[in-house]
């Protein structure tokens, strides 16, 4: 199960949004923004004793300024408490590279934590939903995982479990515990080698809707 560990992670990290080297005090949305969906920045007040609204520049890969603004008010996060400051930058909607920098602090400047990249374009997440529907690929049970998606972590089938025994949880008086049934396909769940028709069922039910 190593392996299936291994491609979560790899999921995990597109969603935490490993593109850019991030800004200690900057947070925003990584993996890059639509351009016409509501786009913020959260700014880390934690570590600044003056608590005035920043000023905000957005430049663009020349260094251009495209975009000011000001950020909130200092605000206390009712999650975890610490003070901080939004920048709603929402009304950029124009598709490029960019560097969201703190009272004009340029991306040249030794103040590195004064500013954080981000990107807009058309489809941001489509890497990000390809690579996530690929992993359920690799979690298969009871058959091959082959080339030319495997992606060099081929292997044998796995668990045909066509021939298993039903669970005293699972149990009716029409099929007792121990009764042998046939199971195969399906995902492995978790660290363990079972299949749950809960988990099941809800990963169809994703499916089914995002096909619609």
């Amino acid at each position: 199960m190593k392996k299936s560990y291994f491609f979560f992670a790899c999921a995990c990290a597109l969603l935490m949004g490993c593109k850019h080297t991030t800004s200690p005090v900057i947070r925003l949305n990584q993996v890059g923004f639509s351009p016409m969906q509501e786009k913020t920045a959260t700014i880390d007040m934690s570590s600044f004793s003056l608590q005035e609204p920043f000023s905000v520049s957005i430049l663009d890969d020349a260094g251009e300024t495209v975009w000011q603004g000001k950020a909130s008010e200092t605000m206390s996060n009712p999650v975890s408490g610490k003070p901080c400051q939004i920048v709603d930058f929402s009304s950029f909607t124009n598709p490029g590279n960019y560097t969201l920098c703190l009272d004009n602090k340029s991306p040249h400047s030794e103040l590195s934590s004064l500013h954080c990249p981000f990107s807009i374009c058309s489809h941001p997440y489509r890497e990000l939903t390809r690579k996530a529907l690929r992993a359920f690929y690799y979690q298969r049970a009871s058959m091959p995982i082959e080339e030319p998606y495997a992606a060099g972590f081929e292997r044998p089938a796995g668990h045909p479990d066509d021939h298993v025994l039903v669970h005293a949880s699972a149990a009716t008086p029409e099929r007792p515990e121990n009764t042998v049934i046939s199971s195969p396909g399906g995902w492995y769940a978790a660290g363990d080698y079972n299949k749950y028709i809960v988990n099941s069922g809800y990963t169809m039910g994703v499916f089914l809707m995002a096909y619609e």
